[in-house]
């Protein structure tokens, strides 16, 4: 009787959730079209919703929406998947190694405050406008967060568990896969589901910047040629994207980390 009633409320904080969700897409539906009725900004500047969506369709339906989403992707997936495993290699060093960490410590703090856009110029000039400039600027800027989230996290292991694996004689290779692995994991997927998100907004502005293909570049050309609609479109498109990937790591994270004792007591 009881589990019956738990799963009832469940259910019903679902429903909820869902309707609470689904009222607060209208309101922004509906304030949006009021602002595009007042024409506020200009009277092109924030076209209605119906236009927007209409022109969404319209890109959706050409090769050549699809191809500024694909070059996009691409570029995200190959900087956020270099950024990982440098990210968790340069992480893991730097927590094992307390010298290492405090000599390279005020290298490292240099280096990640340097904002990416600042980097643009040198990076066209020695990359050039190329696959490999978005690419670069993501591994840049999206690798430092997963590098301190994996310092943070194999510096935090239990004292009281490494002595005992020490205890129990077993060599680095064993502590680093039972003991400071599953320690670090939280800590690395943090930084990886933020540097998710980053990556995306570098590469998207590093194409809207340089004018390298891309949804960045549909954004410019829509907006240069007085394509406002489209323009807002491509808004939309980007936002889709970066809504997915959000939705996408915070689920494999609580996959990934299904065992611990944090989302064990969310779930």
């Amino acid at each position: 009787m009881e589990n019956g009633t738990s799963s009832g409320q469940f259910i019903t904080k679902k429903s909820s959730i869902l309707l609470a969700q689904i009222a607060l897409f209208a309101a922004i539906f509906l304030i949006w079209a009021a602002l595009s009725t007042m024409q506020v900004g200009g009277p092109d500047a924030l076209p209605g919703p119906v236009p927007v969506l209409t022109e969404l369709i319209l890109v959706l339906g050409t090769s050549t929406g699809w191809s500024a989403i694909l070059t996009t992707f691409k570029s995200w997936a190959l900087g956020l998947t270099v950024s990982i495993i440098v990210g968790v290699i340069v992480g893991s060093l730097l927590g094992l190694s307390h010298f290492t960490y405090r000599s390279t410590r005020g290298l490292f703090d240099f280096a990640r405050s340097v904002p990416p856009i600042a980097l643009l110029p040198m990076g066209v000039f020695i990359i050039g406008t190329s696959w490999k400039l978005p690419v670069t600027m993501i591994i840049w800027t999206c690798m430092w967060p997963i590098v301190l989230q994996t310092m943070y996290g194999v510096r935090d292991v239990d004292p009281v568990a490494r002595d005992a694996m020490r205890l129990l004689r077993l060599n680095r290779w064993h502590q680093a896969i039972w003991l400071v692995g599953p320690s670090a994991m939280p800590y690395i997927m943090t930084g990886i589901r933020i540097s998710a998100v980053m990556s995306l907004v570098v590469s998207i502005g590093t194409e809207l910047i340089v004018g390298l293909p891309g949804i960045g570049y549909g954004l410019y050309y829509s907006q240069y040629s007085g394509a406002i609609p489209r323009m807002y479109a491509y808004v939309v498109i980007a936002a889709i994207f970066g809504s997915a990937v959000t939705l996408i790591f915070t689920r494999l994270e609580k996959i990934m980390l299904s065992w611990h004792p944090s989302h064990r007591e969310q779930s």
